[in-house]
Order: C-alpha cells, then structure tokens, then sequence
C-alpha cells in the first residue's frame, strides 16, 4: 500500500534516499539494513543506520524463532 502511494507521489522504487511528493524516503540501510531470510551481524549496520528491524520469524516453528527465548 506504501510502496503505490508514494510511487503516485513521483518515488520510482529504487532502494536510495529520495523525495516523494512531501514524503522523504530512505534507503533501506537506514531502517532496515539486513533481509528477513539473512541473518544479523554487526557488519550490516552502516554509518546512517538508524535502527533495526528484527525479524522474529514468526512464520517458523517456535524453536526456530530467535526471538523464542524472549516469550
């Protein structure tokens, strides 16, 4: 839904820093610098790295999950 949005508001889908309309939007590095299906390390966090989201793997079978021991 994001993604249609700000491709309306001009954004062209490429993963660097750009201005939709009144809408900034940032490489994912900044949020979001490692994939679901890749493991974190610390390697992945880059210089403008804001925070991280980490992936709790839900989909998977709780002994899987990383974040299992935290329940």
């Amino acid at each position: 839904m994001m993604t249609q949005l700000l491709a309306r508001r001009g954004w062209d889908g490429e993963d660097r820093d750009a201005q939709a309309g009144e809408v900034t939007v940032r490489r994912s590095a900044v949020f979001h610098p490692y994939s679901w299906n890749v493991g974190f390390t610390p390697e992945c966090v880059q210089p403008d790295t804001i925070a991280i989201h980490h992936w709790a793997s839900s989909w998977k079978p709780v002994q899987e999950q990383p974040c299992a021991t935290w329940r």
